[in-house]
């Protein structure tokens, strides 16, 4: 479970920063709510002891970041 927690924590942060990537270029801080915070801890908690459950709460938190079109690197 411990090692989980860091993986969906740092998903829900990547979330945060894709929803507004401009706070990187200031001072703004980008933080996950202690709600959501206590979520993924309960969801956790229930999903530990299978791994079709941790995939399927994986895949739906990836599911949720929007499709990002990265430009092609000139060489």
């Amino acid at each position: 479970m411990f090692c989980m927690l860091p993986v969906f924590w740092a998903m829900r942060t990547l979330q945060k920063i894709q929803e507004n990537t401009l706070a990187l270029l200031g001072h703004d801080k980008i933080k996950v709510s202690r709600k959501m915070i206590k979520k993924e801890y309960y969801l956790a908690l229930i999903n530990i002891y299978s791994n079709r459950l941790t995939r399927r709460h994986y895949q739906r938190i990836r599911s949720q970041f929007a499709n990002i079109q990265l430009a092609p690197v000139a060489s």
